[in-house]
Order: C-alpha cells, then sequence, then structure tokens
C-alpha cells in the first residue's frame, strides 16, 4: 500500500503527523488484505434492527464505525509494543475532544444520529485503550469524552471500554462481534 503525505501540512501538523503515518502504516501491515474491507454485519446488530432497539440505515455505518474502531485498536495494540507511543499519544489527544455540535448530537430526536455521533466519539477512545496505563493523560481525555456522553449511557460505555481493552489477541472479526455485544446496552440506552 502508499500512503501519500502533503509535505506542507505534515511539516506543519509535527508529531501529530508522524503518529498518523506510523498509524496508517500500521493497518498496512495488519490490514492490508481485501477481507479488511468486505466486512459481515454483526448478528448482535441485526437483531437489534429486527427488535426495532436501532434504525435500519444506520446498520451499515455502524458496522463501519465499530470496524474501524476495532482495526484502530490492532494498530495502537502493535504501536504500543513497537514502542511508538508518544506519536501516537499526540495523535489520539486531538480526537479524543467533544464539540458544542457532538453534544448536540448525543441529544438529537433521530436515535440514529445519536447512535452514529456515540460510535463516532468512542472510535478514538477505543484507540487509545492500549496506552492508558502508561500515559495518565490520555486516560484522562479519554474520561472527559465518556463524561460527556448522556447519563444513561456512561457506565455501559465505561464497562465496555473495560471488556474491549482485553480482546488484544483475539482475532478481529472475533473482536467485532464481541465489541458490539460489550457496546449492546449503551447502543440501545442511546
Amino acid at each position: 500500500p502508499t500512503i501519500a503525505v502533503a509535505e506542507d501540512a505534515y511539516l506543519r501538523e509535527g508529531g501529530v503527523a508522524v503518529g498518523v503515518l506510523r498509524h496508517e502504516g500500521g493497518h498496512s501491515i495488519l490490514h492490508g488484505d481485501l477481507r479488511y474491507y468486505l466486512v459481515k454485519v454483526p448478528s448482535t446488530l441485526v437483531d437489534m434492527v429486527k427488535r426495532g432497539v436501532i434504525p435500519s440505515w444506520t446498520i451499515g455505518p455502524l458496522t463501519h464505525l465499530l470496524f474501524s474502531a476495532i482495526k484502530d485498536f490492532e494498530v495502537s495494540c502493535l504501536l504500543a509494543e513497537a514502542g511508538y507511543v508518544n506519536c501516537q499519544v499526540k495523535m489520539l489527544s486531538r480526537y479524543l475532544v467533544v464539540g458544542g455540535e457532538e453534544e448536540e448530537m448525543l441529544k438529537h430526536v433521530e436515535k440514529g444520529v445519536r447512535l452514529l455521533t456515540l460510535v463516532n466519539l468512542l472510535k478514538p477512545c477505543i484507540a487509545s485503550l492500549p496506552f492508558l496505563d502508561s500515559k495518565p493523560g490520555l486516560r484522562f481525555k479519554v474520561g472527559s469524552v465518556v463524561n460527556k456522553l448522556p447519563e444513561n449511557v456512561k457506565v455501559a460505555v465505561v464497562r465496555a471500554l473495560k471488556d474491549i481493552r482485553l480482546m488484544r489477541g483475539v482475532e478481529t472479526f472475533k473482536k467485532l462481534d464481541l465489541t458490539v455485544k460489550a457496546l449492546k446496552t449503551a447502543l440501545e440506552a442511546i
């Protein structure tokens, strides 16, 4: 795979750009095969649609976001083991922010909007999990994101993040199924 970089943006972003490049390089090592881009929708999501718990139009975007989060987690595990911690923390810190727009979207009348916003906010939290023990500042940022979530989903999200953190070594597609099951209560509650 080829990773294209705009030199001016790279120079302007410094440590964040190094983190992004190493992250994308990790994807090329771990997820270079086409099978990582053709994903079966997890049965738990299908069941939730059948039960009317989540809107059917969200199933594709939710699967994409959750699988992307799992692959990001795997890349973070690889880079943590290789010692590339500081550049990853700089990169992830940029994404561990909840702005006013996201806060409003978490309160949106349409459940699908709330669901996609929740999972989009959790994506960098999941990618941060391998670094939390060594970087308390990153742990604080993840906690700040979780604290911006609606009260009815916080406990379920914390429990799910703890479960996902223990999934090192689990096969990628199995990890997707387990992640959806871990987040099921939060997805239903939002």
